[in-house]
């Protein structure tokens, strides 16, 4: 989201909601002049953050100075391009199964580890620095994850205040990849501002997908969060004996070793995967259903075998099977024998090769680039002040005019009254009627 100049503060706020890259912003119009951006990845996890980066750098590559602050690694060479780190070693938690296994896990890790993550965020020396240099910038980015940040400098407008001064939403989607929905002019779609053309492959996996042949190749992983040693043993164990029956070979991302696999089987802690996707000896695409790596699978045009572990992974998994670009497995209902039927299916079956090519047909083709609105808009944003126009009325109404409280009591209150009115009108012409009878009554 962009997020227009609030009373008393000189800076912008972008806040991007949790996707064709590979191009340039040469398309663009000259820039007006450079501008000075804050890119906050603070709190967020390496998948949010392989978002902003393609953003950030494209910013850059306009002649912008970037500042990026986040809790990861050197993640770019790009010049104008300044990272900040916050010095802080977030313990990884990797076994999600513990959360597959009980879904209000998840509830509970969000509820301890967050506000830790947060306090100790907003005591790094870095962080404070740059907050005291917050009006110095144009405009500041931040993910739409893990930004509770009212409570830590009093100072600061409150959170919902914030909220509703928004000036732009740059969302991680597109309607080739989910569904056509209406959107106002500060909500603009960037899905897949991530995806690139792939690259070569190394020597290595140039070879083992080439000597696949005709059968081609399974390509398995769970993405940045999930550790393949995490999975507990009696999935590993179906995995294994599956893949050991496949005619297919199979790459799989794993950290560590696993005795026992076959011949067939290739496993690295590390694969380009993108470039993976993109080489046409992949088959299909073991995932399990996170949102980049399903954007990435349908930018290359790859059938996808989902297995959503948490979080929007389920959802996803179910938009796979809705589109027809693939299948989706509930891990409490694996077997050796299921695994490889649906790995068959989708390999075998030239519909959902059809139907994701389609669907990234699609999704490659448009007017400008991912990259391109992303930073049109976000100049937009700088260049007209908070560009107040794009904000929808509806952003300063009340709570109980946004809840249409006030309606519904004015609703309920006719209802009321009409009510009684009719029971009065009711009452009248059944005491009417009677005393009709007995006055015909007497007469007789």
């Amino acid at each position: 989201m962009v997020y227009r100049r609030l009373p008393g503060m000189r800076l912008l706020l972008v806040v991007l909601v949790v996707m064709l890259g590979g191009c340039t912003v040469g398309d663009l119009p000259p820039r007006e002049k450079s501008y000075k951006v804050l890119v906050l990845l603070i709190t967020s996890p390496i998948s949010h953050r392989n978002v902003f980066i393609p953003i950030a750098e494209a910013l850059a590559d306009r002649g912008h100075q970037v500042d990026v602050l986040a809790s990861h690694p050197n993640f770019s060479t790009t010049s104008n391009i300044t990272q900040y780190n916050t010095g802080i070693k977030f313990a990884r938690n990797n076994n999600t199964f513990r959360i597959l296994e009980n879904e209000l896990d998840l509830l509970g890790i969000m509820k301890n580890v967050t506000p830790s993550r947060v306090d100790k965020v907003y005591q790094s020396p870095v962080v404070l620095e740059l907050y005291k240099r917050r009006k110095t910038y144009d405009i500041i980015l931040i993910d739409h994850f893990g930004n509770e940040i009212s409570a830590k400098f009093p100072e600061l407008p409150l959170l919902i205040d914030i909220t509703k001064n928004q000036s732009l939403t740059l969302i991680n989607s597109h309607f080739s990849m989910t569904m056509s929905y209406p959107l106002l002019p500060s909500q603009v779609e960037v899905g897949a501002v991530h995806c690139h053309p792939g690259k070569a492959l190394p020597e290595d996996l140039s070879s083992w997908i080439e000597g696949a042949g005709e059968v081609g190749v399974v390509y398995f992983s769970l993405g940045s969060i999930t550790s393949g040693h995490a999975m507990p043993t009696k999935y590993l164990n179906l995995f294994i004996e599956a893949f050991r029956r496949l005619e297919q070979r199979v790459i799989w991302k794993y950290e560590g070793d696993l005795p026992g696999l076959s011949d067939n089987v290739l496993t690295k802690p590390w694969l380009p995967q993108q470039d993976i996707l993109s080489d046409p000896g992949v088959k299909v695409f073991m995932s399990h259903g996170g949102l980049l790596s399903t954007q990435e699978a349908m930018y290359h045009a790859t059938p996808i075998l989902a297995l959503p572990i948490f979080a929007d992974q389920p959802r996803n998994a179910q938009n796979i099977a809705s589109k027809g670009i693939g299948l989706y497995l509930n891990w409490h209902e694996l077997s050796v024998d299921r695994i490889i039927t649906t790995i068959q299916e989708i390999i075998n079956n030239p519909e959902y090769k059809r139907s994701m090519q389609e669907l990234s047909n699609s999704l490659r083709d448009q007017l400008t680039t991912p990259k391109e609105r992303a930073v049109f808009w976000t100049e937009y944003v700088i260049r007209h002040g908070g560009a107040p126009q794009l904000r929808s009325p509806a952003a300063n109404l009340s709570w109980i005019e946004y809840l249409m409280l006030d309606v519904l009591l004015l609703l309920f209150l006719a209802v009321i009254v009409t009510f009684f009115i009719v029971k009065k009108m009711l009452l009248l012409i059944i005491k009417f009627i009677f005393t009709n009878i007995q006055t015909k009554d007497k007469l007789a």
